[in-house]
């Protein structure tokens, strides 16, 4: 199976597959698309035009990621299936978070009512310290520009705690993504590290430790957070609520997110 990945204009990543899908593949493909997402587009489109397969298993994939982005970063995910049989067969296992379409430019129409692309930043961060300071200035000024200076503050202390929770024990490259999403602010600092920080639970922490007392400010302040494996690497990421001045502090979802919690470095990582 080979792939290509195209994000446009309209922040709409597009995800073309070619060739058989396997189920021996598909925990890479999986990896791939949950990349993508870790980009905050504000939807996913996988175009199956090229693609064959012999069973349902590998297609499996696709409702568990679409599920997954239903829950952060909240972007829909649409498949585009020509008629044949991969179609049939997605035909006869409808999900509810996996609208499918007979090309990519059908998907993108049922696109096209939505307003116009909300803002994002995406750019590389140096794996030294000093990517503690760049990645503050780094989203203050996107917050001011997004006219979400209220959660400047916020937002630059998460994003300096996991830029340098990255570079103490991750491995380079060092990636941030900021964007705005409807009511959240979403934050990402993306690593060369696939192993996922620990989580440990609440009683437990050292009262001494800076590493720890770092993360669990980001607890305390984001709407939510959490991590996931991704091609190469992992994404750890927290939300905001972009809450007006003046508004009561942030509240946390009742529901629970997969992989939230305060996070402790695992001594691999």
């Amino acid at each position: 199976m080979t792939t290509g990945v195209r994000l446009d204009g309209t922040d709409v990543v597009t995800v073309s597959l070619t060739g058989p899908l396997t189920l021996d593949g598909s925990t890479d493909l999986r990896g791939l698309l949950l990349r993508c997402l870790a980009e905050c587009p504000t939807a996913m489109i996988i175009d199956l035009a090229g693609a064959t397969v012999d069973s349902d298993l590998p297609l499996t994939v696709f409702p568990a990621v679409a599920r997954h982005a239903s829950r952060w970063p909240g972007a829909p995910v649409l498949l585009a299936v020509p008629p044949g049989p991969v179609a049939d067969r997605l035909t006869r296992r409808r999900h509810r978070y996996l609208p499918v379409f007979p090309d990519r430019e059908a998907a993108l129409a049922s696109l096209a009512g939505a307003a116009t692309a909300p803002p994002a930043l995406r750019t590389g961060l140096p794996f030294s310290p000093d990517a503690l300071p760049v990645a503050r200035h780094l989203v203050t000024a996107a917050c001011a520009g997004w006219g979400l200076g209220h959660l400047g503050g916020y937002a630059e202390l998460i994003a300096a705690e996991l830029a340098g929770n990255a570079v103490r024990h991750a491995a380079p490259p060092l990636r941030l993504v900021a964007a705005a999403r409807g009511t959240y602010l979403h934050i990402v600092v993306r690593d060369g590290t696939p192993l996922l920080p620990r989580l440990i639970p609440p009683p437990v922490r050292d009262a001494l430790s800076v590493v720890d007392r770092g993360l669990s400010l980001v607890n305390a302040v984001a709407t939510a957070w959490g991590c996931l494996r991704t091609a190469g690497g992992k994404a750890v990421w927290a939300t905001l609520r972009t809450v007006p001045i003046g508004s009561p502090p942030l509240v946390r979802p009742r529901g629970r997110l997969s992989g939230l919690g305060r996070l402790r470095p695992s001594p691999a990582t």
